[in-house]
């Protein structure tokens, strides 16, 4: 959904990812943070101990992620400037931008095994694997939660256990366990339950952990849809 930029509170962004123009003519992105974001004029940085040497103005295409969502816009990079050690941005600001997701933690579909380690009231656990729907920074919805006993899967019942760890292994080297609350059972027509749960206390940043990692997968999505014409 497009939107006037003027009228989008960017005001707690997390995360700004700029796709530029290399001086061989290669697309690349870089993280950035934000210096101000005005009516007019956007001021990104970076730091570099490098030259960083690219032409301007140009074209660039900006993301913004934030606690309302990603938001991508069309822009025009109009200098680039190294003062010490950061390199920073000045971008025109762009008349419009694309709000790609409204909820407070955006969420993406993801496929991945994960296990569920739920503990009754008298403090006995029980792990279960599973297999992810959907994921954001708020919570997981998850399908087929069965434990093996006897060489046989048994589905659970959440509602019978008080407590829930979720152990996700989101990358090679992003493995997560966080607390959770249970919320709802999803029944969708010739598909197994699915289950939604809430992550609890949360850290800031295991917040940030998921944020960007589901932000990375959500640009390459777009960018497959993209060649594909969709």
């Amino acid at each position: 959904m497009e939107k006037n930029f003027i009228n989008v509170d960017l005001s707690r962004v997390r995360d700004v990812r700029v796709t530029y123009t290399d001086l061989e003519d290669n697309s690349q992105e870089i993280n950035m943070e934000v210096n101000f974001i005005g009516d007019t004029l956007i001021s990104l940085y970076f730091r570099s101990k490098e030259d960083f040497n690219i032409n301007y103005p140009q074209k660039i295409t900006v993301k913004f992620i934030s606690e309302r969502g990603l938001f991508i816009a069309k822009a025009v990079l109009q200098e680039v400037k190294k003062q010490d050690n950061f390199v920073y941005f000045t971008i025109l600001a762009p008349k419009k931008i694309e709000h790609r997701q409204n909820r407070k933690y955006f969420r993406i579909n993801l496929r991945r095994t994960c296990v569920l380690v739920a503990t009754d009231e008298e403090g006995n656990s029980t792990a279960f694997m599973s297999r992810l729907v959907n994921i954001s920074a708020g919570g997981v919805l998850m399908y087929k939660l069965e434990t093996m006993f006897d060489s046989k899967y048994v589905a659970i019942n959440p509602e019978e256990y008080d407590y829930f760890t979720v152990i996700l292994f989101l990358d090679i080297d992003i493995v997560m366990k966080l607390s959770a609350r249970y919320v709802r059972q999803e029944q969708q027509p010739e598909s197994p339950p699915s289950y939604a749960f809430e992550f609890i206390e949360m850290k800031n940043r295991d917040i940030n952990t998921i944020s960007k990692y589901l932000t990375k997968k959500q640009i390459e999505q777009i960018k497959k849809e993209k060649k594909l014409g969709l």
